[in-house]
């Protein structure tokens, strides 16, 4: 939901009774900066290895990528 609203609002997609920009600061509501960084290392955690090392090497997220390549030369 959070990909297609703001894809709304990139797109200016508002039509009667809805405001993209409106939506988005509702999703986001009460997050901080430290709670989604925990909340994409959870959903980093629960990917399979070749999918961590991936996102991990495309994002150039060095957290975890050196155990991540321990656990593949096993």
């Amino acid at each position: 939901e959070q990909v297609a609203t703001a894809l709304d609002l990139v797109y200016d997609r508002r039509r009667e009774g809805y405001d993209p920009l409106q939506r988005l600061m509702e999703l986001f509501e009460g997050a901080t900066a430290k709670s989604l960084k925990a909340g994409k290392a959870e959903e980093l955690a629960a990917l399979p290895l070749e999918e961590r090392l991936k996102r991990r090497i495309v994002d150039g997220e060095k957290n975890g990528l050196e155990g991540d390549l321990d656990e593949a030369l096993v």
